[in-house]
């Protein structure tokens, strides 16, 4: 059953995590009991019923998302293949001891998983009024969305550093 279910998961082209790998990692985390509860119940309907489609296009984009978001921070090595189109695998990438890494690291799987619980729950909050800005140029109005400083959270950010070079640009700005 498990592979039937997986069987349109993302490629390593969509995804630094596929489905099933997300699925396994917030399985073992608190941040993600909704998401596994949400997988769980769609896989018991896959089970019950075989002509159920599975009903995760919502956490599918998200990996993708978190994986854009994530694609844009300065990983050390470089990528193997100028065409590729995740970060990874990087070639000399080694670990704290000097192990060489190999596709793509436990920790950035996590980080993705994670970083795409996030996405999701900022889709169900309403938008706080004081990231607005309000501007007027002549007769001219319009609003617009204030960056937010520091949109990584950091239990990700700190969960990457190691593979990252120097800071990144979702690093605060300390005086």
């Amino acid at each position: 059953m498990t592979a039937e279910y997986y069987a349109d998961d993302l490629s390593p082209g969509e995804s630094l995590v596929t489905l099933e790998r997300a699925d396994a990692i917030l399985a073992a985390t608190l941040a993600g009991q909704e998401w596994t509860e949400r997988a769980s119940n769609d896989r018991k309907l896959a089970s019950d019923d075989p002509d159920h489609i599975p009903q995760r296009h919502a956490d599918k984009c998200a990996l993708r998302d978190a994986s854009a978001i994530l694609g844009t921070l300065p990983w050390k090595g470089y990528r193997v293949a100028a065409d590729q189109l995740q970060p990874f695998p990087r070639a000399h990438l080694t670990t704290a001891e000097g192990r060489r890494i190999a596709g793509t690291p436990v920790e950035v799987e996590k980080a993705t998983a994670l970083l795409a619980v996030v996405l999701l729950e900022r889709l169900q909050q309403s938008m706080s009024p004081e990231i607005f800005r309000a501007y007027q140029i002549g007769e001219v109005r319009g609003e617009f969305r204030a960056p937010i400083r520091d949109d990584l959270p950091r239990h990700i950010r700190i969960l990457i550093a190691p593979l990252l070079n120097g800071g990144s640009a979702w690093s605060p700005v300390r005086p």
